[in-house]
């Protein structure tokens, strides 16, 4: 039998929330009648490398994934819930103008059915909207959006109340329509054609997800643990979260989950990412970065290095980790004093800003932390894969309580040797070629990726593509709970040293083998084939009952063995492969326009048939960079006298032009003068602004033609005499 075993769960140790539900674990079936104590297990090696059960489709999660960052409008969305911090959108329950001037638009996003811990960092489209860019009536005041957006955002508390401010604006929208037990999002948009050129945003946010239970401390609290997710859905009531399963906490051994969880949350030691801090507020304890996109992750270990004068508050050779604020555009964090603190939000005060440029590196992070998206349309085995995925890890029913294992190495505590087996031995010493690999590829989710799936970087080994004849054996393994491409570069080292450990054992065991636990480990002596206290992990265990010579019953152990060592675990931080944090294209940002350069003006008179004086004003500028307004973009030039407060438009000029005149204006009276480029978009850029130009005196100098014969004219010469100031004269 192969190391791929497909387990299935008796619905009377599952309960009725997955009565008749097979969790497949494994390629190959084990037909083997189930007694009430059977093994349910979902282990490392299995959730790594068996196929996906239709329903899952991890392995094509890219753009399901995609779609949970989008909005959406449907009557039959699956409800959905969040495990530690994703990047979300949702479902659009409400989409009204509010009135008949089409003024506002106003929106009700439904993030999840749950309470949260935070609706973080907003997105709308690729602006972000941090809580410190709202008043405190959730109007944007900075960015972009100022004026025009108010984002309203409300936990899903089961006492929360309805919004009132969209209760006064939509007369369907009352005080009965609470959203208790809901996380959503009250949008309003104030129509204006350059700040939305291409209709409505997307909005998808940064969430910290649900709340869920830590026996070490006996408090619920958010994290991103995956073990305390594990116990979580398994606990949580059909009606009360995503479905859960329903199982009685009687059934939980604590002192075991405590123990995984501690083991998610030991550092592990990355390579070095240095980033320089560009400015400190004392006021807010956030540390603005010198980056594009933010390159740490919430509970991040990091040190300071002083290139100057430290903050007060902090101090170098002392380990910090990171609470994320903004990603993008201005990645900004704080820090803590512990991991706890961080995941808590809570930072250290700091009080004052320092001096000099000093460096935050990162050094090491969690060895397994997990976020993602769970929904009513998934299977329970759908729910739990990629959350065991995201440790290595297993799980495990063994008579009535479920075990939960971690990814890491277990010291045997058990010795089974030739006098405990009492069955027929089978070995297997070599996977099939068609299980066999040499290099992991896969896909994750994370914030470098503005929280849309990429592949991380491949691992492979040298000496297996060796080994296999020098031909690249690829196997993918999505990575959909993992947040960060070194773990997920860690997961594919365990996922493929676990699957080249290729000697499975199989046999029926005396009662000895009742003290193995699944996903320990043994050591094992069998003279036959050469084992001397072999280290084996315990895929299988199943109790059986048999009957001897005189029709006594006895009872066994059969067990599935898999060889295993310390090494499986080891990660050298030197194969980390750095994942650019640059945006993927260069392509010119569609919502961004640059202020016009170069610009400048000078007046011109023009002599009218009843010999009356008026002047034009030939303003040019530099040719833009921008290559979406030279092409289907164009320009406006708008005037006014300085006295006035409204402008005019002088008309739109091609975008690939650099010249343009304005006519018809008035000798001796101040103008204030502005261009504005607009994209094809119709992106406009900020305006570029000459005050108080007075037609007819001299700005610049412009050269004039007077029947081919070329002299230097001034704005204010009287040429009808052919005058001019003394002082002025050039030849």
């Amino acid at each position: 039998m192969g190391v791929g075993v497909a387990i299935a769960a008796v619905s009377a140790g599952i309960g009725s929330a997955a009565a008749g539900a097979n969790f497949i674990a494994g390629s190959v079936a084990l037909t083997a009648a189930f007694s009430a104590a059977a093994t349910f297990a979902l282990s490392a090696l299995q959730a790594a490398l068996a196929p996906e059960p239709p329903s899952l489709n991890l392995d094509r999660f890219g753009s399901a994934a995609s779609g949970i960052t989008v909005q959406s409008r449907s009557a039959d969305e699956p409800r959905k819930g969040i495990y530690g911090e994703y990047f979300a959108s949702g479902s659009l329950a409400l989409q009204d103008s509010g009135g008949s001037d089409n003024k506002y638009l106003y929106l009700v996003l439904v993030i999840c059915d749950h309470e949260v811990e935070e609706i973080g960092e907003v997105w709308l489209n690729d602006v972000s909207i941090t809580d410190d860019m709202l008043d405190g009536n959730g109007d944007v005041q900075s960015g972009r959006f100022a004026g025009k957006v108010r984002i309203i955002k409300h936990l899903g508390a089961s006492d929360q109340a309805a919004d009132s401010f969209l209760a006064s604006a939509i007369g369907d929208w009352t005080s009965n329509h609470r959203g208790r037990g809901v996380a959503y999002v009250v949008a309003r948009y104030e129509w204006d054609r350059s700040t939305f050129p291409t209709g409505m945003p997307n909005l998808a946010a940064w969430v910290k997800g649900k709340k869920i239970y830590d026996p070490r401390t006996t408090t619920t609290k958010w994290s991103v643990n995956p073990v305390l997710m594990v116990r979580d859905y398994l606990t949580s009531s059909r009606s009360a979260f995503v479905p859960g399963l329903g199982v009685s906490t009687s059934r939980i051994d604590d002192t075991v989950y405590s123990a995984e969880a501690n083991i998610c949350e030991e550092f592990v030691t990355t390579e070095n990412v240095d980033v320089d801090i560009s400015s400190v507020d004392a006021s807010t304890d956030i540390i603005s970065l010198d980056q594009d996109l933010l390159a740490f992750q919430t509970g991040d270990r990091v040190n300071l290095i002083e290139n100057g004068t430290l903050p007060s508050g902090l101090s170098t050779s002392t380990d910090y980790y990171v609470i994320v604020y903004q990603r993008l555009t201005t990645p900004r964090i704080l820090l803590a004093s512990s991991y706890d603190n961080a995941l808590a939000g809570t930072a250290i005060d700091i009080t004052s800003v320092g001096s000099g440029t000093n460096t935050i590196r990162k050094i090491a992070e969690p060895r397994y932390a997990a976020g993602g998206v769970v929904n009513t349309s998934q299977e329970p085995q759908d729910i739990l894969k990629p959350i065991l995925r995201s440790m290595a890890g297993g799980l495990y029913r063994m008579g009535a309580s479920w075990v939960v294992r971690a990814g890491s190495y277990v010291t045997p505590d058990v010795d089974l040797t030739d006098d405990n087996i009492i069955g027929p031995v089978t070995i297997q010493t070599r996977t099939t070629r068609s299980d066999r690999f040499n290099t992991v590829k896969g896909e994750y989710v994370s914030p470098l990726n503005h929280g849309q799936p990429q592949d991380y970087p491949s691992y492979s080994k040298n000496s297996y593509v060796t080994a296999d004849n020098g031909e690249v054996l690829m196997r993918d393994i999505p990575q959909p709970f993992v947040p960060r491409h070194t773990t997920a570069m860690r997961l594919a080292s365990i996922f493929l040293e676990k699957s080249r450990q290729e000697i499975v054992f199989e046999a029926d065991f005396d009662i000895e083998a009742t003290k193995c636990v699944p996903g320990g480990t043994v050591n094992l002596t069998y003279t036959r084939a050469g084992f001397s206290s072999k280290v084996f992990e315990v895929m299988d265990y199943e109790r059986r009952q048999g009957e001897d010579e005189n029709g006594a019953p006895y009872f066994y152990v059969h067990l599935i063995l898999q060889e295993t060592a310390s090494a499986v675990y080891n990660w050298n931080s030197n194969d980390e492969v750095a994942v650019d944090p640059a945006p993927n294209t260069t392509l010119t940002d569609a919502f961004t326009v640059s202020v016009v350069s170069g610009f400048s003006l000078d007046s011109i008179l023009i002599d009218t048939q009843d010999n009356d004086k008026t002047y034009k004003i030939l303003a040019s500028w530099d040719a833009h960079t921008n290559e979406f307004v030279a092409s289907g973009g164009w320009y406006e030039i708008f005037f006014k006298r300085a006295t006035e407060s409204e402008y005019k438009s002088a008309g739109q000029i091609d975008g690939t032009r650099v010249e343009a005149e304005v006519p018809q204006l008035q000798p001796d009276i101040l103008y204030d003068v502005q261009i504005v480029a607009y994209n094809n978009l119709g992106v406009p850029s900020q305006p570029t602004t000459i005050n108080d130009f007075q037609v007819g005196s001299t700005v610049s100098s412009t050269t004039l033609d007077f029947e081919n014969e070329t002299v230097a004219a001034y704005d204010g010469v009287d040429l009808e005499n052919d005058t001019l100031p003394s002082e002025d004269w050039e030849s």
